[in-house]
């Protein structure tokens, strides 16, 4: 990835912060030459959405765009966003491109995950935007204090929070990035599993659900979810290049979503769990397939 920010086009007005959350005794990442970085080191195993925030907290920018380590931007990515912030927005999406194989299965897995977000889309404001790779003004995330750090472990809330006051989210289709999914169909789906019970729990503390708006939500979340995800993804895709494709991968976009329904009812009923600790390890470790895997020997 680190190849991908120094070739873009305005390398020169980018700050690069590298949060990495390795294990004890990892080696530390080779910094790439020609741009301003900063390197820190974390508490191993911690949530992705953690590393976000303490790189939040030593970056100096007013526009800061979050990168996951298997999302990999074009060259016009880093100029698209600081153009598109201009605009009277908090925060700005990215058009999403597959980077693993073009297969079925990891077509579907594309479009489960960021198929409403895909390229071309057309520019301009958006209702929902993806967790994790989402650009914003810093100035509007310093305004939840605290409670940011709880946020940024499961950035759904985050925009929750953002559009009780009022915020406007945008999409800008020249800032192409490409997303690496899970190589195990079957780690993917308990990754999400675990991340919707995680987000779920922590949306009913956050929002201070009572016994019994958690439990009519835990009922209704298995039948309604999956189904109110497919029409998202449908109005977003029905006129996209990509909508025939979307259609044929219904059954696993299906399956994954009754997946992360079953998730959230469970972490309504039950909690978080240890559900914390099993998806950091997923998702910070987890193998990925690009699109073209590197032969060995």
């Amino acid at each position: 990835m680190f190849l991908a920010i120094s070739a873009q086009s305005a390398a020169d007005r980018v700050e690069l912060v590298i949060v990495d959350a390795a294990s004890v005794g990892t080696q530390s990442l080779a910094l790439p030459d020609g741009l301003r970085t900063h390197y820190i080191r974390i508490t191993p195993g911690v949530l992705p959405g953690s590393a976000r925030y303490e790189g939040l907290k030593i970056a100096t920018a007013p526009v800061v765009a979050f990168l996951e380590d298997h999302c990999f931007p074009e060259k016009d990515w880093a100029s698209s966003i600081i153009e598109a912030h201009r605009d009277n927005c908090e925060a700005v999406g990215y058009a999403f491109i597959n980077g693993s194989p073009d297969r079925y299965l990891y077509r579907a897995i594309f479009l489960a995950e960021y198929g409403q977000w895909a390229h071309p889309c057309n520019s301009g404001a958006i209702s929902f935007l993806p967790g994790s790779n989402v650009s914003y003004k810093k100035k509007h995330l310093l305004k939840f204090g605290n409670r940011l750090a709880g946020l940024f472990e499961m950035e759904y809330l985050l925009h929750e929070s953002l559009r009780e006051l009022d915020s406007k989210f945008r999409i800008e289709s020249k800032a192409v990035v490409s997303h690496e999914c899970y190589a195990s169909f079957l780690e993917l789906l308990y990754c999400h599993f675990l991340f919707c019970r995680l987000q779920a729990s922590r949306r009913a503390r956050e929002f201070s659900w009572n016994v019994i708006r958690r439990v009519v939500w835990s009922l209704a979340v298995p039948i309604a979810l999956p189904w109110l995800q497919l029409y998202r993804e449908w109005k977003a895709l029905r006129t996209h290049r990509l909508s025939k494709a979307w259609l044929c991968a219904v059954p696993v976009i299906y399956l994954i979503h009754q997946c992360e329904a079953i998730g959230e009812s469970y972490g309504l009923m039950a909690g978080a769990g240890n559900s914390k600790r099993r998806f950091a390890a997923r998702e910070l470790n987890g193998v990925r397939i690009p699109k073209q895997p590197q032969k060995i020997g």
